[in-house]
């Protein structure tokens, strides 16, 4: 299953990021606490992403897996009890500022 690829793939990506937090340690490039905390995330990513491949497979096995990504939502939950096509739906801005720096000639 592709899905199951991809996730194998991450779970490799992460493992080799370890081992980048172990020599950026070792190198005293990270603080004892930083390193500790990024392993601590690692770890529980790691349990994470297992645990879905694991549900995930025992889903195609059974048969309870489905194969589309279709969403049956209620558009009260969004603020709108019907859809107006006639209308672009409105933006929402992120409350996060800009990386960019203005350009100042």
């Amino acid at each position: 299953m592709e899905t199951n690829y991809s996730l194998n793939i991450g779970l490799g990506s992460l493992g080799e990021s370890v081992s980048g937090l172990y020599a950026c340690r070792q190198a005293d490039q990270l603080t004892e606490a930083d390193f500790n905390s990024l392993d601590a995330l690692a770890f529980k990513l790691e349990n994470g992403l297992l645990k879905l491949v694991e549900s995930l497979e025992r889903k195609q096995e059974t048969g309870d897996w489905i194969d589309s990504l279709v969403v049956n939502e209620s558009n009260v939950a969004y603020g709108s009890a019907l859809p107006d096509s006639s209308q672009p739906p409105p933006l929402h801005h992120s409350t996060t500022p800009s990386l960019h720096r203005p350009i100042t000639p």
